[in-house]
């Protein structure tokens, strides 16, 4: 048999091991390949799933629930927390619920990558954290990213009007007033008048429909003062889009048309709830005008007879304003006590009421020498308890103000407290009660009141700190708010059993003895 040439069995042997080559490249990546479509048919369904929860999330946003918004765009940060869309929206939301921590955590991540308004929506952060350096800085690259982009004429107006309330809250930091605040509530923004206590030489505070029996106007709750010799009136009333201060006088028997107060005092939108001083000349009143650094702001005006006009107001600052609405500032000279109100740290509908020991003369921190935790708690009144400047007056107040709540004396003794009996006897003093019984627990009912407010104002303290805290801090304070919430929440209701008991003993030996 002739031999096979060597090229020949070359070419040959090497065909048959390209084969055999080829034949196992081909059965590698056969499943190679249906791998690599397995993986992608994955990583399609996990996006149209995540693009999906992301749709859901923003739809629970505008449906209102926020809670279970933040929840829902929380666990898409976690699958991707570098996305700038998830921080955003995230933000939002932790801002909707008053996680004002969590919320600069995620806005600076979306802000970093320019997205959208993050930047804006920072700097509100800020601002409402009193942190207005940062705020300012804020403001300011969102004006460069707008600059860049040429933002809308609305977009810059917000813009501007946001850093100049920044810049100015930021100066307003250099003069925060030391001021005795002694005691707060929070109420229902309805019921708001029905919480001041203002003697008759005061003068008389009403809403609006009260005084001129019309319908409640909840909506922007203008307000109507009248001095105590009842000749006097100003109120707020509707006027364009929005409202203004109009002064009214007395005649023999009717008043006479309101005349709507000077441009200076009425410069903004809105202006109302005002209070007269009783040297008839000074006003204090509400307005959302350029001055404010945040919705309504308390500003003071005087007459001058000199000039025959009102003086400039002046924002009375720190830190009875603040980035939220404030608003209803009051003076009792008689007990010399002041109250005011704001919505600040409150949820919808809600507003808190202070009360406070006016100062003879304004005197204010030393920002230079004084901690920055301790001047932003004073200016925000964040556990306002722990930064009194002076105890003492603090203590006095106090002492008037309880004076006040338990009401003049019908007989000329002395009025320790008011309780109700039945709907003809209230008893103000604890000589009052012909039971012994009833007498004792009233005493033990007492000092647990005294220690249900005093547990109630470390509570207030607790959520004031709880809300300008990192989440660090909050997860280890939570265990102990709730505590504390329990423990008021019992107190309360211990007192008011005690209340039953009490009147019901009273009453039974009222009964036996036929009075």
């Amino acid at each position: 048999m002739a031999a096979v040439p060597a090229c020949k069995a070359s070419r040959v042997a090497c065909h048959g091991c390209r084969a055999r080559s080829v034949m196992w490249s081909v059965s590698k990546i056969r499943p190679m390949r249906k791998t690599m479509m397995m993986l992608a048919a994955v990583f399609c369904t996990c996006g149209a799933v995540m693009a999906q929860n992301f749709g859901e999330a923003k739809a629970i946003y505008a449906d209102g629930d926020y809670a279970k918004a933040k929840a829902a765009f929380a666990r898409l940060v976690r699958t991707s927390p570098a996305n700038a869309s998830y921080n955003y929206w995230h933000g939002l939301a932790c801002l909707k619920t008053h996680d004002y921590a969590g919320a600069r955590k995620s806005l600076e991540k979306a802000a970093k990558r320019k997205y959208a308004d993050a930047a804006f929506v920072l700097g509100r952060v800020n601002t409402i954290l009193y942190d207005f350096d940062e705020a300012v800085a804020d403001f300011e690259d969102y004006s460069e990213q707008l600059a860049k982009g040429k933002g809308a004429a609305a977009e810059v107006s917000r813009l501007d009007r946001a850093l100049a309330q920044a810049r100015a809250a930021r100066m307003m930091m250099m003069g925060v007033e030391k001021v005795n605040v002694i005691d707060s509530v929070v109420i229902d923004k309805d019921d708001l008048l029905s919480i001041y206590r203002l003697p008759a030489s005061a003068g008389k505070l009403q809403t609006y429909g009260a005084c001129f029996g019309t319908e409640p106007d909840s909506a922007d709750m203008r307000t109507a003062y009248v001095t105590e010799m009842g000749n006097v009136m100003l109120y707020s009333d509707h006027h364009d889009s929005g409202l203004a201060l109009y002064r009214s006088q007395k005649g023999d028997e009717s008043w006479s048309a309101g005349k709507m107060l000077p441009a200076v005092i009425n410069s903004g939108l809105r202006q109302s709830y005002p209070y007269l001083l009783s040297d008839g000349m000074t006003i204090y009143y509400a307005s959302d005008c350029d001055e404010s650094i945040g919705g309504y702001d308390i500003f003071v005006t005087a007459y001058s007879t000199q000039d025959d006009a009102y003086m400039r107001p002046q924002n009375i600052g720190m830190p009875f304003n603040s980035p939220f609405n404030d608003y209803m500032y009051a003076i009792d000279e008689e007990n010399n006590l002041g109250w005011f109100a704001s919505d600040r740290y409150q949820p919808e509908g809600k507003v808190c009421v202070y009360v406070f020991v006016p100062n003879d003369s304004k005197v204010v921190y030393d920002p230079g020498t004084t901690d920055a935790d301790v001047l932003r708690h004073a200016a925000s009144l964040a556990g306002f308890h722990a930064v009194q400047p002076s105890p003492e007056v603090a203590a006095a107040g106090m002492e008037r103000l309880q004076e006040v709540f338990a009401g003049q004396p019908e007989s000329g003794r002395r009025t320790d407290f008011v309780f109700i009996i039945d709907d003809d006897r209230t008893y103000t003093n604890i000589y009052d009660f012909m039971s012994k019984d009833a007498q004792d627990m009233f005493v033990r009912r007492q000092k647990l009141d005294a220690d249900r407010r005093a547990m109630q104002s470390k509570l207030d303290a607790m959520r004031a700190r709880f809300h300008s805290a990192a989440q660090p801090e909050r997860d280890k304070m939570r265990a102990s708010v709730i505590d504390t919430e329990c423990r008021v929440l019992e107190m309360e209701a211990q007192v008011a059993d005690l209340d039953v008991q009490i009147r019901n003993a009273e009453i039974r030996k009222l009964r036996d003895l036929n009075l």
